[in-house]
């Protein structure tokens, strides 16, 4: 009953206007011209007999075990396919358009099982924590997720509820202000991305610093600036070094926009970066640091000078800003 659960998305897909993608979730598939039954034991002859005078000639040429009519193509592990409508005797097959192998007008379109495809996720989770709730008992609280969660969402079933399919197979809902979709995050303008970043940032004011966090339960300086850049689906390496080293090199703080970020590693260690902040605009940053967790600095308070007025890769030494070079960098190019 379960595998018959897991897609029955299939035919939700075809009336929702939430972009919903499908992939294989096994090695290989064989996409079948005809849907296989029990009962009809003469399919292997009846898609034969379907096929063209020249194909069925070619065909007779092979062994038996390298000629069955009814596979048209083989599908990879990962490959994307189009659902086009739910079929079967008990609803068990999709018929399926299979996406990159068809050529202009020449579609590629056959059968496989509901079991052999997986649905990819298209919205992520934007406030702090999310509740999810079944369906079939709307006030059963099923978990808590947290904000960077992403999902799958399978339709919209009201004004205030979206419904989503979880890992299991099994369906919930969840609150749609609390939760953005792909397509609305990618048709944000710079500006507005920005301002979501740092929106998120934002909500982590006054946690404490905890090594190692990176939910919406407790974070690190790093974990800080992952978690507001992955709830507008944008996605930075995990610790602050490799945030520096991923991102695009800005020359100096005045080349800075809200939400580019700002790192410093020790002047005799210049290469091992260890902290990471987020710059907010007019001379201020957010940042998650020990023993004062989650706060808002000006650049005085943190470096003994504003932010605009400092030059890449220089070195601080006041009584603010002990002995540290400074660096700054980017993760959008809208």
């Amino acid at each position: 009953m379960k595998n018959l659960k897991i897609l029955f998305i299939a035919s939700i897909f075809i009336t929702s206007t939430i972009s919903c993608k499908f992939v294989i979730n096994q090695p290989v598939v064989d996409l079948l011209v005809n849907i296989p039954t029990e009962v009809d034991a003469n399919l292997s002859e009846k898609t034969f007999g379907h096929l063209p005078q020249n194909v069925r000639n070619f065909l007779a040429t092979l062994p038996p075990e390298n000629r069955n009519p009814n596979i048209d193509s083989q599908l990879l592990f990962g490959e994307e396919v189009s659902i086009l409508e739910e079929v079967g005797p008990e609803g068990d097959f999709v018929k399926v358009e299979a996406i990159g192998q068809g050529f202009e007008n020449k579609k590629v379109i056959g059968y496989i099982n509901k079991t052999q495809i997986f649905s990819i996720p298209n919205a992520i989770v934007c406030n702090q924590k999310a509740k999810i709730y079944s369906l079939e008992e709307p006030a059963k609280e099923i978990m808590q997720l947290s904000l960077g969660t992403k999902l799958t969402i399978i339709r919209k079933l009201d004004v205030s509820w979206y419904q989503i399919i979880l890992p299991d197979g099994s369906y919930a809902k969840i609150n749609s202000n609390d939760i953005n979709s792909y397509e609305y995050l990618s048709g944000l303008t710079e500006k507005e991305l920005r301002t979501n970043i740092i929106n998120c940032a934002k909500n982590f004011l006054r946690y404490s610093y905890c090594w190692g966090g990176c939910s919406c339960n407790k974070v690190d300086c790093s974990g800080l600036t992952r978690l507001a850049y992955l709830c507008s689906n944008l996605t930075l390496p995990r610790n602050a070094i490799d945030q520096y080293l991923a991102c695009k090199k800005l020359e100096n703080g005045s080349q800075l926009k809200p939400a580019d970020l700002i790192f410093y590693a020790r002047a005799d260690k210049p290469k091992r970066v260890f902290h990471v902040m987020m710059y907010l605009g007019e001379n201020a940053l957010i940042e998650c640091g020990c023993p004062f967790g989650v706060r808002i600095l000006t650049g005085e308070a943190k470096f003994g000078k504003t932010i605009e007025t400092i030059n890449g890769e220089e070195i601080l030494n006041n009584e603010i800003c002990k002995n540290l070079v400074i660096y700054f960098g980017t993760f959008i190019n809208k």
